[in-house]
This record gives C-alpha cells, structure tokens and sequence, in this order.
C-alpha cells in the first residue's frame, strides 16, 4: 500500500514539474494577446513584424530554414519594419502640439500638470 502512495505521488510530483515550465507568467505573457485599443494600426503591425522576425531567428537556430533563406527573409522583414517605423515617427512629428498653459495671474509658462504656478504659486483651475 505505501509503495502505491509513493508511486502516485511522485507520478503528481513528475506531472508538475513537467507541466511548471509551460504555465510559468514569461511563457504565458508570449501567447497573450495585444491589446489592439491601446496601439495604432501602424503600431500593431510593427509589433507584428518585430514578432515574424523573431520567429525567423527561432527556426533558423532550430535548422528549418538555412542561411540564405534566413538572411532574404529577414532582410525583407527588416526592410518593412523600417517603413512602419518611419511612418509612426512622421505621424508623431506632424501631430499637433498642445498649446502652452499660462498662469492667470503672472502669465509665466506652466506644465500641463501643474496644480500651482512655479513663479506666483497661484492655484491652477483645469
């Protein structure tokens, strides 16, 4: 009887452990999905193909594709990514800038988040 209760425990112990590495929050955080709310579609797809590229790097390491088609696959994958990002960096660039916030009383320039004036120290309405 105890050689059936020490069998089964290390058959659970064996069943854990081997399972540990796969629910670990690193491995899970990978297959979670982006939450596509949060990023523009320019951003996704960057996001998209910086994930193709590591892929690429994966299967090369593992041998399922060779060199060549490695670097031509890549290379056009770096390529595309360049444009992404020179397309979000531009639309950063043209994007309007807040105008400055003043302060009511000494007209001295304020952060946005400021709740007093830096200069008078009068209080700052929204």
């Amino acid at each position: 009887m105890t050689v059936v209760i020490v069998v089964f425990i290390l058959l659970i112990a064996a069943v854990y452990f081997t399972l540990m590495p796969f629910m670990s929050e690193r491995v899970l955080a990978r297959y979670q999905s982006v939450n596509q709310d949060e990023y523009s579609a320019d951003e996704l797809k960057k996001i998209n193909l910086l994930r193709q590229i590591k892929e690429v790097e994966f299967e090369r390491e593992i041998g399922i594709i060779d060199q060549e088609d490695f670097h031509r696959v890549k290379s056009e994958l770096m390529n595309e990514t360049k444009v992404v990002m020179d397309s979000i960096a531009s639309e950063e660039t043209n994007a309007p800038k807040p105008a400055p916030r003043h302060c009511p009383k000494c007209s001295a320039r304020v952060p946005k988040e400021s709740k007093f004036c830096g200069h008078c120290g009068t209080p700052l309405t929204k």
